[in-house]
C-alpha cells in the first residue's frame, strides 16, 4: 500500500519532472522516495543546481525541499559503491534484501524489469498504479507492514482502536509488532500514544494493566501516552481504526488487534483532507470526544532493542 521507489537524481534536472513527482510522491498517494544514496535530497541538489540561474535556483531549492518531506530515511542505509547510480540501484534490486519496489531512471539500459523510464511514467503501468486500499490478514506482521513506512517517517503517532485492552495478547503482539520499527529509529519520535474508549465492557482495573502490561511489549526506554475517550452524546461514534500522524494517516476496518487464523481485515490509506479531519478529533482540545479524566498515563517500554 505504501511502497518505497529508487528515483535518479538526474530525473530531476528536467523542471516538468520535479513537478510531476512532487505531486506523485506521498504518503496518502502510496508512494515514498528511497534516501538512495544516503542523503539522496542533497545529491539531487548537488548535480541539478549547478545548471540553473540563481532565481531558478531558488525556484527549485523551494520545490526540492517539498518533495524531501516524502523521503524514506532508512536506519542503515543500502551500499552503495563505485558504480554509476542505476547500477547500484540494479544491484539492489537483484540482490532482493531490501529491494525498492521499482526504480525510476532516465534510462533503462540493460532492460531491468523493475527500472521505469521516467519520461514513460504513468497510472498505467503496474509498477507505478499504487492500490490504496486492500485486503489484509490480520496477523500482527502484515498489519505492521501495512503501517511500517508512514511509523518510520513520522515525529507524531498516534495508535487508535476503540476495544484497545493492556491485557489481551492479541492486542499485545500487534502493538509489539507494530513498533518494533521505532526501535530502530535514529531518532526518537515526539509523540507516541494509544487510544480507546471507554464502554461498557471496560475493564475497572485498565489503568492499572496498562502500567503492569504494557512495558513489555513497548521497546526499551520509548515513552507512549495511554488516552482514554468517553462518547460525547449527539457527537461522533467511537468505532473507527487508525494508525494516524503528522504525515499520514491509514485505517483498519477490523481494529489493531491479531484475528483468528484466516481472518482479514480492509486496509486503506486516509487522502490528506480526511487525515486532518480525524487527527483533529484525538487531540486535547477535541470536542468529538471528551477525554477520561483518570487518565491519561504514561509507559516507558522495557523491551529489549536487539
Amino acid at each position: 500500500m505504501i511502497y518505497e521507489y529508487a528515483l535518479e537524481p538526474e530525473v530531476l534536472s528536467k523542471p516538468e519532472n520535479i513537478r510531476y513527482f512532487l505531486e506523485q510522491f506521498d504518503i496518502h498517494k502510496g508512494r515514498l522516495i528511497a534516501d538512495f544514496p544516503r542523503h539522496w535530497t542533497r545529491e539531487v541538489y548537488r548535480l541539478c543546481a549547478a545548471k540553473l540561474k540563481n532565481v531558478e535556483r531558488r525556484r527549485f531549492q523551494q520545490l526540492l525541499e517539498a518533495l524531501s518531506g516524502k523521503v524514506l530515511e532508512r536506519d542503515t542505509p543500502r551500499p552503495y559503491v563505485g558504480l554509476s547510480w542505476l547500477q547500484n540501484a540494479e544491484s539492489i534490486q537483484n540482490a532482493g534484501h531490501d529491494a525498492f519496489h521499482a526504480i525510476v531512471a532516465t534510462e533503462n539500459p540493460r532492460s531491468h524489469a523493475a527500472v521505469l523510464i521516467a519520461d514513460d511514467v504513468n497510472e498505467n503501468l503496474p509498477l507505478w498504479h499504487v492500490a490504496r486500499q486492500k485486503k489484509v490478514p490480520r496477523h500482527p506482521r502484515d498489519l505492521a507492514m501495512v503501517a511500517a513506512p508512514l511509523i518510520q517517517i513520522s515525529k507524531q503517532i498516534l495508535l487508535i482502536d476503540p476495544y484497545f485492552d493492556p491485557c489481551d495478547p492479541t492486542y499485545q503482539a500487534s502493538i509489539k509488532t507494530m513498533m518494533a520499527p521505532l526501535a530502530r529509529r535514529r531518532t526518537t519520535p515526539a509523540r507516541v500514544e494509544l487510544h480507546c474508549a471507554l464502554h461498557r465492557t471496560s475493564s475497572p482495573s485498565f489503568w492499572s494493566d496498562c502500567r503492569s502490561d504494557l512495558p513489555g511489549v513497548i521497546p526499551d526506554g520509548l515513552k507512549v501516552s495511554v488516552i482514554r475517550w468517553n462518547v460525547v452524546e449527539d457527537k461522533e461514534r467511537f468505532h473507527r481504526r487508525y494508525i494516524l500522524t503528522e504525515r499520514g494517516g491509514v485505517a483498519f476496518e477490523g481494529g489493531l488487534d491479531k484475528g483468528k487464523e484466516g481472518q482479514t481485515t480492509d486496509v486503506y490509506i486516509l487522502e490528506a483532507e480526511l487525515r486532518a479531519e480525524r487527527w483533529e478529533e484525538y487531540q486535547e482540545t477535541s470536542t468529538a470526544y471528551a477525554r477520561d479524566p483518570l487518565g491519561p498515563v504514561e509507559i516507558v517500554g522495557t523491551r529489549k532493542r536487539y
